[in-house]
Formats: C-alpha cells, sequence, structure tokens
C-alpha cells in the first residue's frame, strides 16, 4: 500500500501550527497529533484532540494511490511535521510529496521527500477502534447553531476587544479566577486583586445573553480568540448558551474546546455598586499615572507576588509609598512619591489621609489597555468604607482591592 500526498495547499498552515500551541494537551506526550487518511474521501485530516480540545483542518494536494486502500491513521510529533512545512519556500512546497506506506505486517512508514531531500518521520499505529471515533469526532465538530451564539471578528470586534483587555488581567491559577465573564452589555474578569470592566456600546450588545447572568469563556480559550483577532483573519466563534463548549471556525478547521472547567464568580452590577467608592478624588493624566507605576516595579523583589502599593490621598495631593522588608538581614527598602493633582470639587476634604493598599501590576495593566494615553485623564474614586479603588474613562473601569481593608 502507497498513499503519495503531493501539491499541498493549505495557505494556513502558519496559523494552524499557531493554533496548535494553543490546543496541545496538557499531558507530556509526543505523539500527540493524528493524520487521518479517509479512503471514501479520499482526503487527509490533521487532527489534535484530547478531553478538553478537538481540532481538525485537511491536508489538501493531489492524491495518488497504489495498490489496496483503506481508511487508516497514524499518531505522530505535529512540531516535526511543522517544522518541516515552515523550512520550505512555497515553489519547494510545491514540489514537496508525503508518502504513507505500509507493506504486510510492518508498520506505517512517512516520507517527506523534495527534489534534495529526504525526510522520515517517526509515527505510531492507530488502532482501528480509535480511527473510527476520530471520524465520528470530525463529523460532530461542527458548531450546534440552535443552541450556541456566534461572535465573529467583522460584526462583534467590541466584544473580541473586551476579551483582549481582559486577558489581561488573568492570573496564573489554573483552577480559581480561570474565565473571561461575557454579559449582554460588558465583559469583565475579577480575581482577589481586582475587578475589570469593559462595558460594550449599545449596538455591540450581545441579545442572546444576560446583563445579569455571566457566559463564562475559559481563559486559554479567550487567548486563541484574541490571538487569530490580532491576525487580522475571518474567523467565528460559537458559544454554547449552557457554557460547557466553544467551538472556532476558521478556514476550514473546525477547534471544539470544552468550556466547562471554568471556575468564575462574578459580581453582579448592584453588588459592585456596593462595594464601589462613589466619592471622586480627580481626574488623573493616565501617562503620569503610568510612569509612576512603572517607576516602582524596579523596588519589587521576586518575593513580592502582588507588588503592594500604599495610596494615601494628602491635602497637598495622591501619595504613593513601597516599603519592602522581604530581606530579614537587611534594612527595609522604603521609596515614596507625591503625585500633584486638582482635586475634583466635589471632593471631601476631610477624607484627606485615607490610605488603601493595592497591587501595583493591576494599575499598570489598566494604563495599557488604552492606545492613546497623553490625551487620557481617568477619573479616581476611593472612600474608606468602601473595598477598594475605582478607576475609569470612558467604557472602561477597574476595582482595585484594599488589601488593608
Amino acid at each position: 500500500m502507497k498513499i503519495t500526498l503531493r501539491e499541498f495547499a493549505v495557505p494556513a498552515l502558519p496559523i494552524y501550527e499557531k493554533i496548535s500551541g494553543y490546543v496541545t494537551p496538557s499531558a507530556s506526550l509526543t505523539f500527540y497529533a493524528y493524520i487521518l487518511y479517509k479512503q471514501e474521501e479520499k482526503a487527509f485530516h490533521f487532527v489534535i484532540k484530547d478531553f478538553q480540545t478537538f481540532f481538525s483542518f485537511k491536508l489538501l494536494g493531489s492524491i495518488e494511490e497504489d495498490g489496496e486502500i483503506a481508511t487508516f491513521g497514524v499518531r505522530i510529533d505535529p512540531s516535526t511535521l511543522f517544522y518541516i512545512f515552515k523550512n520550505y519556500s512555497k515553489t519547494t512546497m510545491d514540489a514537496l510529496a508525503m508518502v504513507f506506506t505500509k507493506e504486510g505486517d510492518h508498520p506505517y512508514t512517512i516520507k517527506v521527500e523534495s527534489p534534495s531531500d529526504a525526510i522520515v518521520l517517526p509515527c505510531a499505529v492507530v488502532e482501528q477502534d480509535s480511527i473510527e471515533d476520530i471520524i465520528g469526532l470530525i463529523s460532530d465538530s461542527k458548531p450546534d447553531l440552535v443552541k450556541s451564539i456566534a461572535i465573529s471578528n467583522r460584526k462583534n470586534s467590541e466584544v473580541i476587544r473586551g476579551i483582549n483587555d481582559a486577558l489581561d488581567f488573568v492570573g496564573q491559577d489554573d483552577m480559581v479566577h480561570n474565565a473571561v465573564a461575557l454579559y449582554k452589555n460588558k465583559v469583565s474578569y475579577n480575581d482577589r486583586r481586582h475587578i475589570f470592566i469593559y462595558d460594550l456600546p449599545e449596538h455591540y450588545h450581545v441579545e442572546e445573553l444576560d446583563v445579569n447572568k455571566a457566559l463564562p469563556l475559559y481563559k486559554k480559550t479567550a487567548k486563541l480568540i484574541n490571538f487569530l483577532y490580532q491576525k487580522g483573519v475571518d474567523f467565528e466563534t460559537h458559544l454554547s448558551l449552557d457554557g460547557k463548549f466553544v467551538w472556532v471556525v476558521y478556514e476550514d478547521s473546525v477547534i471544539k474546546l470544552n468550556n466547562s472547567m471554568c471556575n468564575i464568580a462574578p459580581p453582579t452590577e448592584d453588588q459592585f455598586a456596593m462595594i464601589a467608592p462613589q466619592n471622586k478624588i480627580a481626574d488623573i493624566s493616565l501617562a503620569q499615572f503610568q510612569e509612576t507605576s512603572s517607576f516602582f516595579t524596579g523596588f519589587f523583589t521576586s518575593n513580592d507576588i502582588w507588588k503592594p502599593l500604599s495610596v494615601t490621598i494628602k491635602p497637598t495631593g495622591i501619595h504613593f509609598e513601597l516599603k519592602n522588608t522581604s530581606n530579614a538581614n537587611a534594612s527595609s527598602c522604603m521609596v515614596t512619591r507625591l503625585f500633584d493633582v486638582d482635586f475634583d470639587a466635589t471632593f471631601q476634604k476631610d477624607l484627606a489621609e485615607n490610605t488603601a493598599v493595592i497591587t501595583n501590576d493591576s494599575i499598570l495593566a489598566f494604563c495599557k489597555t488604552y492606545v492613546n494615553k497623553q490625551d487620557t485623564l481617568l477619573s479616581m474614586y476611593m472612600e474608606d468604607a468602601k473595598k477598594g479603588i475605582l478607576l475609569s474613562y470612558q467604557n472602561k473601569r477597574i476595582l482595585l482591592a484594599k488589601f488593608n481593608a
């Protein structure tokens, strides 16, 4: 048996390589991708699957069959295959051939041939039961259009921008606060450090969603969506209304992702209003605020996981202070800076000396979500009885949690 695949026609291959990085199984495996040949269809399918993801696309080209051919499958290391493809120019790719052979009881061999090179790829056989399962998954991987909502980069670009900004606030913990929350009118993310909210303009509202009930989007899936958006390619995302699955459709590929491992507890708008301060301190320059926050980053040590920064409202302005006592054998490091502001007309002077300890990384992340920093004035709100400092401008707001509250 011999099958030869020539004249590769997969222009999206560089994108597919990047996508494979987002859907790679978490376990340490080598041969975790499948190449499946469906004889009745006369087509090769590239597949990556585990309990969390299913990713498939066709390896298009001209196919030559020699001998008695049946549907078969092999497992390969996809990184090796992608490495081979990206090291050949389009001209050479046109002359490239991938040859699958099997003789008697001997295992399959895969050889990639060019006019000058011959590369034999290691592979492992796929049992017939597994082949049938994968064929079923290919057929069932298309999105459920009835029980899902569709978000595309063309029609719902503001939603995807909100997802993009929310990702800047996601922590490293895969078990807690590991998802972005989607609502009819906003995108949000929260953990113990902060609550970030991206309010959607009315004409970008997702009518199928609720204003009070969140539809979670697992952070790894959100990163994949953001990657495709940044590439400027056309794609569609379908989210099942029960929150269990997400499908991403790009070119002839379909990616089905398990969304049920999401763990979020976002506050409602009423709950947010109860903990967010209403007392406006001042409108402050975003560029100067970011510069101040960046200045303090150089004084934190690797032990400062939360990077705490003390903020005190004084009659003369906003006072920032960093005190580092992490080294028991040395004296403390203390850095202070006074931020001169014009207090808001409604600011109550008797609230001066109000102090909050917040995380500096959250300030930086919020500032970086804005492109035009020079002309941006952030509104700052703070009250002693409330649980955080509120920063807002246009359709973005963040509540920075007080660690001393």
